[in-house]
């Protein structure tokens, strides 16, 4: 079955020398329908994403934020069924980007439309999405609820790719913890619990509301968070009341059922998407 579709584009590619409303009414221009018609359509839409006061400006003289709605308007003047948006916020400044992944679950909804949207931003996804689907070369990963995959990443590589879990290693295998999950204490006499990790504060940073500590395996070099064997993240009031210093030795423990079992490579056999 056939079905109309329409593409968002990452940098928008609008036309710098026409206005926001000869932007929007461009596609019908090409199929041969009247000035006026058009002009009606692309100016209804205009006015559905809250640009129909600046339909006249060229896309120089509007914000990015701006920009994006009129492309947005464009991609939408053909009725289409599906849309798909090629990262259509990557280009926006982290405000502004948070501003407009409201804008598109509001606009998704109204619409009534399935919306496509591909993005490399973890946050991104989960924000907008009713169903991720997490890709890694080309095939298909994990599918889900941004809620399932983040809490129960089925592979090492979507753990690794959510970020916010620990993958560490077991006699059974390795498993994913979130860093959220990890309880940490200081290592009185080099004592530990047996079924603790011993670690290394390597990295501390002050995050407003949390604070993450990147943590190493004792003995091994000095690291960033970025580079961290492990993590955990500690509301900044937990931390407050016992801070821990760079170096300090601690253990880490988390409750059974807060751990899962991750397969080393990729968890599924589908075909690529592309052929």
């Amino acid at each position: 079955m056939l079905f109309r579709s329409a593409m968002m584009f990452q940098s928008f590619a609008l036309f710098p020398h026409l206005s926001a409303l000869d932007n929007v009414a461009f596609s019908l221009k090409m199929k041969g329908v009247s000035k006026v018609q058009r002009q009606a359509q692309a100016g209804a839409l205009l006015e559905r994403v809250a640009m129909g006061a600046l339909a006249e400006r060229k896309p120089g003289e509007l914000s990015g934020g701006q920009q994006q709605r009129v492309a947005l308007a464009r991609a939408l003047i053909t009725e289409p069924k599906v849309l798909l948006l090629d990262e259509p916020l990557s280009a926006l400044d982290p405000f502004l980007r948070i501003q407009m992944r409201a804008e598109l679950r509001r606009w998704q909804k109204e619409l009534g439309l399935t919306f496509i949207h591909v993005t490399h931003s973890q946050e991104e996804a989960m924000a907008l999405a009713d169903l991720m689907v997490v890709m890694n070369q080309g095939r298909i990963e994990q599918t889900g609820t941004p809620h399932e995959i983040y809490n129960r990443p089925k592979s090492e590589f979507t753990a690794r790719f959510m970020g916010g879990h620990n993958v560490i290693d077991t006699p059974a295998g390795k498993i994913g913890v979130r860093n959220d999950h990890i309880r940490i204490q200081a290592i009185n006499q080099g004592d530990i619990e047996p079924e603790h990790l011993a670690a290394v504060v390597s990295d501390i940073e002050y995050q407003g509301s949390y604070v993450l500590l990147g943590l190493r395996r004792p003995g091994s070099a000095p690291t960033s968070s970025a580079d961290a064997d492990w993590s955990v993240m500690l509301p900044e009031d937990v931390y407050l009341a016992r801070p821990f210093a760079l170096g300090e030795g601690v253990s880490l423990s988390w409750l059974p059922h807060q751990a899962h079992a991750l397969s080393p490579k990729s968890s599924s056999t589908a075909s690529p998407v592309f052929k």
